[in-house]
């Protein structure tokens, strides 16, 4: 068996070993909120507690608990977490004895953490070094110097891997791979049944509690309990959108027909969540065991399989975004506020699509610098309507986009692996990470660059319009302040100049410059400048 695939089997299934909890990331290069290891994820979540202690407020408010209920329901979460962090530590000592390794010597495992140790220390290194060479650029002398150093320092990381590979531990093969297989196999059936064991005892200690009205909320806590806890490992964009939250956005409350619609909504979006974590629940142990066997086309497929049940979520949410949305028209109270409604779900949805671009920031930076002359300034606006018009464009291709390809992006990655790991006849490292050179491009990541593209010339249109100074007052594209992150200088002073403007002209306190309040600076500003103005290019 390859070391490369067990190795993907190790950090999906034996992340249950180390990994008391696997919390959900935001950051887009991190999770990329997309791809994924199929069903893997969820192994390192089967150790996770379906209650936790900050669920005590959630009990509270949903119930309505009096002064002698709630201690005793604060009781009964903390004997259900104290039993589940006992059963749970017993589970994972017992997966850490199947763990390749876990039988060398303690003098071994302290050689592999020495050597690893070295060869991180040497990455980091250079790491530092292709940023002085990025710095370097146009100073050939200091590159080649700086190439030298980096040739040395990839020489010494050539031999740390192959000692590496050399101390890792045998990995099973044949009836000692199957042997594996049925172990990890059974010890994750029995700890399903554990963790339903103590989930239902928790639930029915909370229920004995309540009086008969309260129990009447009890589906509804359920379902609630349920949405908050498994939304945010989504990994679709409109998978992880609660429109509950949505709602709270734009400041509106579930009453009359609305609430009607939003409990049809919990219902609807309760059985795709249910459904959707039961398919990917039932995979992983197949999902494991092929890997194991390598039987990549069967790890496509049921990667396919999983991306089925979370598109089944997403579109409970876009059906009842037109649903509440056609409910809001319909009552002339609420009719305003479809469109607020709409965006806001489009920004929970597509937070990646519809985060302020740091050529809007530019916009909003440059509308506010004091000696902007009259025509700079008018010019700075028709060019900004300009930006916002084609923004919009790129932003509605990059939605369809997304949502078009986005559900099938990690298994056809897989898939191309797969293929590049059998045309090589299973050589170590053909199953790797990396883009391929055959690798086709990626929609979506095309639809962004556009965008960068966009950013790009409309941000060099603003500069024109200003003299250097004025140009220094801008917060810095996403490359300078990259740069100057690499160089130590972080980008503190793009949120500093943000905040000081905001602090000068906020008048009504929300921590955002609106339309009026620009306004009212520019005017401030013409006041002081008594006529003056400079020339040069400012006066463009």
């Amino acid at each position: 068996m390859s070391r490369t695939v067990f190795g993907l089997l190790a950090a999906g299934v034996l992340a249950l070993v180390v990994s008391p909890a696997l919390a959900q990331d935001g950051g887009r290069r991190g999770q990329r909120q997309r791809g994924g290891m199929g069903g893997f994820g969820g192994f390192a979540r089967m150790l996770e507690p379906d209650f936790l202690r900050r669920d005590l407020t959630m009990i509270t408010d949903t119930f309505d608990l009096d002064e002698d209920q709630r201690p005793i329901a604060e009781t009964i979460l903390f004997d259900y977490e104290s039993g589940f962090s006992e059963a749970s530590e017993a589970m994972r000592a017992r997966f850490s004895e199947l763990r390749p390794g876990s039988n060398q010597t303690d003098e071994q495992r302290q050689q592999r953490r020495e050597v690893f140790t070295e060869f991180r220390d040497i990455r980091n290194a250079n790491r530092e070094l292709r940023q002085q060479l990025e710095a370097a650029e146009g100073d050939e002398a200091r590159r080649a110097e700086l190439e030298a150093n980096a040739e040395a320092l990839r020489a010494k990381m050539d031999v740390l891997r192959e000692k590496m590979t050399e101390m890792r531990p045998r990995m099973p093969q044949g009836e000692e791979l199957a042997d594996l297989q049925d172990a990890m196999r059974g010890m994750a059936l029995e700890w399903r049944q554990t963790r339903a064991q103590l989930r239902s005892q928790f639930l029915n200690n909370l229920q004995a509690i309540l009086a008969e009205t309260q129990q009447a909320k009890f589906p509804a806590f359920e379902q609630m309990h349920r949405r908050e806890k498994a939304l945010p490992h989504g990994r679709l964009a409109g998978e992880r959108v609660s429109l509950f939250h949505v709602l709270e956005d734009v400041d509106l409350e579930p009453t009359g027909r609305l609430e009607e619609v939003m409990s049809a909504y919990a219902g609807a979006l309760d059985a795709a969540i249910v459904a959707r974590d039961r398919a990917l629940e039932s995979q992983q142990l197949d999902m494991m065991s092929a890997f194991m066997n390598r039987e990549m086309d069967r790890v496509v497929n049921l990667m396919r399989t999983e991306a089925d049940a979370r598109v089944a979520v997403r579109n409970v949410n876009d059906q009842y975004v037109d649903i509440v949305a056609s409910t809001l028209a319909a009552d002339e109270t609420t009719a305003g506020r479809v469109s607020p409604f709409r965006i806001a779900y489009q920004r929970r949805a597509f937070p990646r699509v519809f985060r302020t671009t740091s050529t809007e920031r530019a916009f909003e930076a440059a509308k506010t610098i004091e000696d902007v002359s009259d025509e700079s300034l008018m010019a700075l606006i028709s060019m900004e309507e300009g930006y916002l018009s084609e923004l919009e464009s790129i932003n509605r291709e990059l939605v369809q986009v997304t949502r078009d390809y986005e559900p099938d992006q990690a298994a056809e990655r897989m898939a191309r692996r797969a293929d590049r790991f059998r045309q090589s006849g299973g050589e170590r490292g053909a199953f790797g990470f990396g883009r391929g050179g055959d690798t086709p491009p990626d929609p979506i990541e095309t639809a962004y660059q556009k965008r960068t593209e966009l950013d790009k010339r409309y941000r060099s249109e603003i500069e024109l319009l200003l003299t250097p100074e004025q140009i220094a007052e801008l917060p810095p594209p996403p490359r300078e302040r990259r740069q100057r992150a690499q160089r130590g200088g972080g980008g503190g002073d793009d949120t500093e100049r943000r905040q000081r403007m905001i602090q000068r002209f906020d008048t009504n306190g929300d921590g955002q410059l609106s339309e009026s309040e620009i306004r009212a600076a520019r005017e401030g500003r013409r006041g002081r400048d008594d006529g003056g103005r400079r020339q040069g290019r400012g006066d463009r």
